[in-house]
């Protein structure tokens, strides 16, 4: 998934829903890739913005909510780039209950000099069947957290004895496995001190529920919560728009948008008891341990007798 840095997408309920989904294995893994600051236009923003550019120039003015759903599959003319579901949610379960279940995480575990700028996570299961996380702090960066060994913990060597780690680096290997170099000072008895390096895997992980997560169905979480406040705020809500086409007389010029506004509201449930419908189901877990084989592609070997053609160009400048 490639994510802003914005806060719901970095929260702890979005990610303990994410762990709950592989946990229960719909997923087999899960990798959330982050968009470092100043590069935060992701692919999904030219879509909003062909949208946008459609309603200005072409709509020019939408007054209800089935156009509004209408606009957002005409706003593309090729077949590839047209929404296959476009579905109005009324209201959702609440899910916020994980949360006490997840692990408490306040910190990462990064060097002091980078904090916690995290931006590419990866959940699996590991071989108790229990989701478990690693990160890193970029997508393409060598280092895979979190580290065995800790500065200044101890480390058990065989022959060795207990010595104490005093520097960690990463390995810098262009393979998926990732390995850590732990710099490991050990004092013998008779005051020589020997000072060696061990390359170890990075595999250790973070169990993400570490009490037991029942397999609960959709079905069976709550509905997020209809208090006083929720109503009062969808009838100031319904008032204002109401207000809206009062005073641009839309009653006269666009007959169809007061009954069209009616029926949405009418339709919009004000408590738990009035819910008839399954806001979302989840999918079938995934049982292949290889749920998606690529295709192989052939080899293909350059001979280096292929034409090309030279191009010259002298304007280049110094700044170039």
């Amino acid at each position: 998934m490639q994510l802003d840095n914005g806060p719901d997408n970095k929260s702890k309920h979005f990610l303990a829903f994410i762990s709950y989904l592989v946990e229960q294995k719909i997923f087999h893994k899960v990798k959330l890739s982050y968009l470092i600051v100043g590069h935060t236009h992701e692919d999904v923003d030219q879509y909003f913005s062909c949208i946008s550019r459609f309603i200005k120039k072409v709509l020019q003015t939408i007054y209800t909510l089935p156009e509004f759903l209408a606009a957002l599959s005409d706003s593309f003319k090729t077949a590839k780039c047209k929404p296959t579901c476009i579905e109005h949610i009324q209201y959702t379960y609440d899910t916020s209950g994980l949360v006490d279940l997840f692990q408490d995480i306040k910190h990462f575990d990064l060097p002091e000099k980078t904090g916690d700028k995290v931006h590419y996570f990866v959940i699996k299961r590991n071989s108790e069947n229990k989701a478990c996380m690693q990160y890193k702090q970029k997508r393409y960066s060598n280092a895979l957290y979190p580290r065995q060994y800790q500065k200044g913990a101890d480390f058990t060597h065989e022959t060795l004895g207990v010595g104490q780690v005093y520097r960690t680096t990463c390995s810098k290997s262009p393979s998926k496995e990732k390995y850590w170099n732990y710099y490991v000072r050990f004092n013998r008895p008779e005051g020589e001190c020997i000072e060696e390096v061990f390359e170890i895997q990075a595999t250790t992980t973070i169990v993400l529920f570490p009490k037991s997560v029942e397999p609960l169905q959709p079905i069976q979480f709550p509905l997020a919560p209809f208090n006083t406040n929720t109503v009062d705020s969808m009838m100031n809500q319904r008032s204002g728009i109401f207000n809206i086409l009062r005073k641009l007389n839309l009653d006269e010029t666009h007959p169809h948008a007061t009954p069209a506004w009616t029926d949405f509201w009418s339709n919009m449930p004000e408590n738990v008891s009035n819910v008839t419908s399954s806001p979302f189901e989840l999918p079938t877990p995934q049982t292949s341990s290889t749920p998606y084989k690529f295709r192989e592609l052939e080899p293909r070997i350059d001979s280096g007798e292929r034409e090309f053609d030279v191009l010259e160009y002298d304007q280049y400048t110094s700044a170039d």
